[in-house]
């Protein structure tokens, strides 16, 4: 047994002010069935665990004041002493924050949330704390204890994503993700109490929407930060509401006491503090503007008085809780008033005059220095200069507008805009800044970002907290990167942006290695240098640069070829080692260079534009097979680059070519530059991936009607008939993925033909009608023959592909009050009136509403759906692809669309809003209808959209209709850039995240559609 000297000894050499009280504080922890000799097995592990502590004195009583909070201490002594790692992060934790010592002392069950493994470790998804906070708040009666229930499970939430920061467990971008996804939770549940408090109307509420701003806008927040929101409501408001009580009041009103309870559901302090404090400043008009205002309040606004510094904030905005359509309507309002395509100049002089006149007023504070976000090198300059880039380019690159630093950070690499080194150093910056201001705020749970005095002992334990043992190798690193993000704000913020280029040493080095190319000693040094840059196979990369150096066996290169290619090779080799397969970039461009009449004229193009090189290069590694297209009609090059405004009525001139096969061939031709046209500008990220479906689905319904009319139009020749009539008895609906706007590079066309009864009667007239679709049919396999992925399935008309090519509305229907499966009933929920006589199309549609919303729902329905879901899951999908599987793996976009389906079918013929043949809409209906969460919509739409993204991806990379993610190297990490992951260099992230997004969905989709 150690001696009391010796104890003491040992505190005083972990740094405890007073080593002799502690000792008598750490003995009186003896009782309640603590002996002497208990605490003397304790005591070896708790001053190893205070060793780690970057404040042993604060871990030391915030340990004394938990054990003695305990109700069964001796269980917890004996699990410390089992566990001593928990005992370490316990020490972390206290050690780095009061609050958190505090809320341990006074909830010491929290403990919990430290000692187990599973708790600690555990990435609790946004869904997931939705669905918990609200069971907790609707297990409460009364408002007061509700708002209670709130603020103890987020301060319980808060020292969880601490537990996991401290402990090394998440990165900083995985703590801020988490404290949003805890302030979103926290907003809707603060919302649902709301609701509660106010008197009840007599219908649906108006609907009113919370946007976030700022870091929650971001999902940046921080240990201490306000949430900045901003209230908005729809514009055909009632002049008066009724209420449940047979009363009545003023409707913006009653709106206006709903905001005013919902900030003070979240600002107020009780027994376990606040929820989240609340800034309202950044609405129109600041503190002196109306709490809600109307969609076109808010677009007048914006348009006569808003000054650049609101439109820049309008950056971070984002719909968190309340009415979704709502939400996404204001996100679609104040889009074009922040990307504008051609910013004007004042605009961006605007917003640097209001960074310098930041940087003034903290001087004048005296906080340059010791200000980390305001002051100089700080947090502010990298927001500051990333946001302008927005400005200037999210206009006409959509990719780039995102909320949050980073991703945007990356977003600007990935178009080009930012040099490979920059993003980097910038990206490492704000991390480190981000996690200083996250040390400082976390002690006292302050809005702080001022740093201690210089040499103080609290800057000692600030450096601690940040994880050096010394101050001194602290300090030297925060003042080297000050110095190098002020540097990048003088340069690119305040000065010319400039384009991104390999070191000017290796421009003159790489110059010296073309001109000796076929030396050995040159050869080995140019695969070095291709290895460096990321190129797969540098050896055989070398006859590439041979080509233009030297010419082949079969001829040299005039003159001035040489000299044209060395002007780009740096650029070259830099830009082609950014794109998704830097190989394939070479090999493409070079098989351009082939292909064009003069390679000096193609360098020379490139080398004056920049911008065009960086567009081949991305798209020849991104999409070899589309590029191949461009290399066989390189008259598609300029318009490509430089698109022109081109009429909606593209197949117009192919009216003026008589012979119907030229007509055919003319009409592949368009689509096959309009597929290129779609797919370049994909990789290019000048249109997401909603407008990838929808100029994808639109391409299809423009060849369906020309098809239509070409083919009707053939037959009447054949024969020297009209066929006006039957043409004008049709009409053709898009199923699956064509009826929903959804369709992807590699979709079928899912069709069914519907005409009017009469036409059904005629003998002659449906064989007519019979003739043009088969017409049609063998038009669309011709297409297919030009490489063009478009298959057209007939396979869900009644009977299948033993029925009738066409049907009528009234014969469709009795089919399906006599035969029809329950599947082929669902499958009508996407159906939509694409081509042919749209007053044929609008009386259809209501037939085939008719048949997808059955009112009663049956729960044979349910039973049947679940049972034929079953069986997907097991013949279809082999288990070892359960979270491979883009489409039918867990989490896939079968589970979304049929979980959005289900409860269509079941709900459908009451909610008019959930006729909608599109899942994403479906899916925000659902939300709004209260059929699921907010949260839950979110997680659903963000994977549905992220694993569309991710097939379209590996069509455009392999050519090919894939739903298995890939498993090769180079694939991997293809297909990583292809999704943005520019820094993920073996595709591991992108992978992780595709099926974290997977896991989360099949967790909602389990719970809804298999629960009873």
């Amino acid at each position: 047994m150690e001696t009391a000297d010796t104890q003491i000894a040992a505190l005083q050499s972990l740094g405890i002010e007073d080593p002799k009280r502690a000792l008598q504080r750490l003995t009186h922890l003896a009782g309640r069935g603590v002996t002497d000799d208990d605490l003397e097995r304790l005591y070896p592990l708790l001053f190893r665990a205070l060793q780690e502590s970057p404040d042993p004195n604060r871990s030391l009583l915030a340990f004394c004041r938990w054990f003695e909070a305990t109700g069964n201490p001796l269980v917890y002594l004996n699990l410390l002493c089992a566990h001593p790692v928990a005992l370490e992060i316990f020490c972390i934790v206290t050690g780095s924050s009061q609050i958190f010592a505090d809320l341990l002392a006074r909830q010491p069950e929290c403990f919990e949330l430290i000692a187990d493994p599973g708790q600690r470790g555990e990435s609790r998804p946004v869904a997931t704390l939705t669905r918990e906070i609200r069971n907790l708040v609707e297990a409460c009666s009364y408002p007061d204890l509700k708002r209670e229930a709130l603020r103890r499970w987020k301060a319980r939430e808060m020292l969880r994503i601490g537990v996991r920061d401290l402990a090394g467990i998440a990165s900083l971008t995985e703590t801020a993700r988490a404290f949003s996804d805890l302030a979103d939770a926290c907003l809707q549940a603060a919302l649902d109490i709301a609701y509660t408090i106010l008197p009840k109307p007599d219908q649906n509420p108006p609907a009113f929407a919370v946007i976030a701003m700022g870091k929650l806008g971001g999902r940046e927040l921080n240990y201490s930060s306000d949430i900045d929101l901003m209230f908005v409501h729809a514009d055909d408001l009632p002049e008066t509401l009724l209420l449940e009580d047979g009363t009545s009041i003023n409707t913006l009103a009653w709106l206006n006491r709903l905001a005013e309870t919902l900030i003070k559901t979240l600002s107020e302090e009780g027994t376990h503090g606040h929820v989240f404090r609340v800034d309202m400043r950044l609405r129109p008009e600041g503190r002196f503007g109306p709490l809600v205002r109307s969609l076109s309040a808010y677009r007048f606004y914006y348009e006569n008085w808003a000054e650049p510094w609101e439109l820049q904030a309008l950056i971070k905005a984002r719909f968190v809780a309340g009415h979704r359509a709502l939400g996404e309507a204001f996100h679609r309002l104040i889009t074009p008033f922040v990307y504008n395509p051609f910013p004007p100049p004042e605009f961006i002089a605007s917003i640097v005059e209001n960074k310098r006149r930041i940087e003034r007023k903290c001087a004048l504070e005296g906080q340059t220095e010791s200000n980390i976000k305001v002051g100089h090198g700080g947090i502010r300059d990298i927001e500051f200069l990333v946001q302008r880039l927005q400005l200037l380019h999210g206009g006409k690159l959509p990719s780039l507008r995102t909320p949050n630093t980073l991703q945007a950070l990356q977003r600007l690499y990935q178009a080009g805009i930012l040099p490979k080194e920059t993003h980097r150093h910038l990206a490492e910056d704000y991390v480190f800044l981000r996690t200083l201001e996250h040390r400082l705020q976390l002690l006292h749970g302050h809005q702080t970002q001022t740093l201690p005095p210089p040499r103080s002992p609290e800057r000692l334990r600030l450096a601690r907290r940040m994880g050096f043992d010394s101050s001194e190798v602290f300090e030297t690193e925060l003042s080297q990167r000050r110095a190098r993000v002020h540097t990048y704000l003088q340069n690119l913020f305040y000065g010319e942006i400039p384009s991104p280029r390999l070191p000017a040493t290796t421009n003159t080095d790489l110059a010296t290695l073309l001109d000796t190319i076929d030396s050995p000693a040159s050869q080995a040094q140019l695969i070095r240098l291709l290895h460096d840059h990321g190129f797969h196979h540098p050896e055989k990369l070398i006859p590439l640069l041979q080509m233009p150096m030297r010419g082949n066996e079969y001829g040299g290169m005039p003159p001035d070829t040489p000299i044209e290619f060395k002007n780009i090779a740096s650029r070259l080799l830099e830009m082609a080692a950014r794109t998704p397969n830097p190989d394939a970039a070479l090999f493409g461009f070079e098989a351009l260079a082939i292909a064009v009449p003069n390679r000096a004229q193609l360098y020379a193009a490139c080398d004056d534009s920049p911008q065009m090189l960086d567009k081949l290069l991305r798209l020849a590694g991104g999409s070899p097979p589309l590029f191949q297209r461009l290399v066989r009609h390189q008259e598609w090059l300029e318009n490509l680059i430089n698109p022109e405004e081109e009429s909606r009525d593209w197949w117009h001139p192919l009216r003026k070519v008589k012979d119907y096969g030229a007509q055919i061939d003319a009409l592949a031709t368009n689509i096959e530059r309009k597929w290129l046209e779609i797919g370049a500008r994909d990789i290019w990220g000048e249109i997401d991936v909603l407008e990838v479906q929808q100029h994808l689905t639109q391409l299809a319904e423009q060849t369906l009607q020309i098809l239509l009319e070409l083919c009707a139009q053939e037959l009447a020749t054949q024969n020297r008939a009209d066929t006006s009539q039957e043409l004008a008895s049709l009409a053709v609906f898009g199923l699956g993925k064509l009826g929903g706007q959804e369709l992807g590079y590699a979709s079928d066309w899912d069709v069914i033909f519907l005409c009017d009864e009469s036409c059904l009667r005629d003998t002659a007239r449906s064989r007519t009608l019979h003739r043009i679709i088969e017409l049609l049919e063998e038009a669309i396999t011709h297409l297919a023959t030009h490489n063009l992925p478009i298959t057209l399935d007939l396979r869900l008309r009644p009977w299948g592909k033993d029925g009738a090519l066409f049907t009528s509305h009234k014969a469709l229907y009795h089919y399906h009050k006599t035969s029809g499966e329950i599947w082929e009933k669902q499958a009508l929920l996407k159906a939509r009136f694409v081509a042919g006589n749209s007053k044929q199309g609008a009386y259809a549609t209501q037939v085939l509403q008719a048949i997808s919303y059955p009112k009663p729902f049956p729960k044979t329905y349910t039973d049947a759906m679940r049972a034929m879901k079953r069986r997907i899951e097991t013949e279809r999908l082999e288990p070892h692809l359960r979270t491979s599987d883009l489409k039918l793996g867990h989490g896939g976009l079968l589970d979304i669309e049929w979980l959005a389906q289900w409860l269509q079918m079941q709900h459908g013929r009451r909610i008019s809003g959930l006729r909608c043949p599109n899942t994403v809409q479906t899916l925000g209906s659902l939300a709004d209808a209260h059929l699921l969460d907010n949260a839950e919509a979110d997680v659903l739409i963000a994977t549905y959209l992220q694993l569309t993204r991710a097939r379209n991806a590996l069509w455009l990379y392999t050519g090919r209709s894939q739903d298995r993610l890939p498993e090769d190297t180079i694939s991997i990490r293809a297909f990583a850039r292809l999704l943005g992951y520019v820094d993920d260099q073996e595709g591991a992230q992108a992978l992780s995240d595709l099926r974290r997004a997977m896991n989360e969905a099949r967790r909602i989709f389990e719970s809804r559609f298999y629960a009873d």
